[in-house]
């Protein structure tokens, strides 16, 4: 779904604003699971026993 949105831009709508919103919403979800991912992958190296 996001694809088509941004891929259309809209859809030749005269608001594009379901386009700015999916944009938002995937990079916020981008951005929270790369910095949880990369804070538990920290935590699970310094606690692994080697």
């Amino acid at each position: 779904m996001f694809a088509s949105l941004t891929g259309l831009g809209g859809g030749g709508q005269a608001d594009d604003t379901n386009q700015a919103n999916a944009s938002a919403i995937m990079y916020a979800v981008l951005a929270f699971f790369g910095f949880f991912s990369g804070l538990s992958d920290s935590v699970q190296q310094f606690y692994s026993v080697a």
